[in-house]
């Protein structure tokens, strides 16, 4: 199974995603700051999925929202 580290970085209106494979980036992304949207990039990726979000006011409503 494929592991990847994501790395979610966000803001009001958009949140960007980088998903990383092997120590490389092989995909970005860049979404509304909407449950759905954020849902269907990480729901898209099949394998073993590390999410880290960056410290900010919009981390706890994440963590929430996705747990």
């Amino acid at each position: 199974m494929t592991t990847y580290y994501i790395k979610a970085d966000v803001h009001s209106n958009t949140t960007e995603l980088a998903v990383n494979k092997s120590g490389k980036i092989v995909a970005q992304y860049a979404v509304p700051t909407t449950i759905p949207a954020i849902s269907n990039v990480l729901d898209s990726i099949q394998g073993k999925k590390h999410l880290a979000v960056e410290e900010g006011p919009m981390a706890a409503w994440l963590y929430r929202n996705l747990k």
